[in-house]
């Protein structure tokens, strides 16, 4: 589905999954010189506990899919870029990196990259955002609150069609797929996109 639709705007297509989603993969990723990157990882908000009440910082994470442990990325993991995560209980904790990690560490700028976070929250606050677009991305698109995985599937098949078959603008393309296949039953979730980006079509966000 997705590659097909990418191949007919003329991308070719790495995917990397599983146990290649590692921190170092994201440090590494503008040296790649992608133009457009599909993160489809989870990803979620901090939450911090204070006496019974459990508040959202505004601090979101990528999620990877490499097993955590407390001897790796040490000097990350102190700084607070680097943090362990959990996708669910049946699973070991993982390895994530926060957007202070994609704004400090990464080696090297992306060049006009566009950035689409599929997981949950990768829109809830701005920070993932500005950090991709202060290292060069030319635009980000993420989720407002929690989604299903089939919900953000179709929404993004739909989106790349949109932005790679009909060649619309960023905001266009995002105002139809919403329309298309509706918030997230469960969730409510919309589509956002970065300020200064919807009025661009997906050849001129990257060139």
């Amino acid at each position: 589905g997705a590659s097909a639709t990418l191949a007919s705007g003329g991308f070719a297509v790495d995917v990397w999954q599983g146990d290649n989603i590692t921190v170092d993969l994201y440090r590494e990723l503008p040296r790649y010189g992608y133009r457009l990157i599909i993160l489809r990882v989870h990803s979620g908000i901090l939450l911090s506990l204070e006496g019974d009440e459990v508040k959202p910082l505004p601090a979101t994470y990528l999620f990877t899919g490499e097993t955590y442990t407390t001897t790796k990325y040490v000097a990350e993991q102190l700084s607070d870029k680097v943090s362990n995560a959990m996708m669910s209980d049946k699973y070991p904790l993982v390895f994530a990196v926060n957007s202070e990690f994609v704004r400090d560490d990464l080696k090297d700028v992306f060049n006009r990259a566009v950035i689409i976070a599929m997981g949950c929250e990768s829109y809830y606050e701005d920070d993932m955002a500005a950090a991709f677009l202060e290292r060069g991305a030319s635009a980000y698109i993420g989720w407002d609150t929690l989604v299903s995985l089939e919900h953000t599937d179709n929404a993004t098949l739909n989106l790349l069609a949109r932005l790679c078959t009909d060649n619309l603008t960023l905001g266009r393309a995002v105002e139809e797929t919403m329309a298309a296949v509706g918030r997230d039953p469960h969730f409510g979730t919309c589509l956002k996109y970065s300020a200064g980006s919807g009025d661009k079509t997906l050849k001129e966000l990257i060139e």
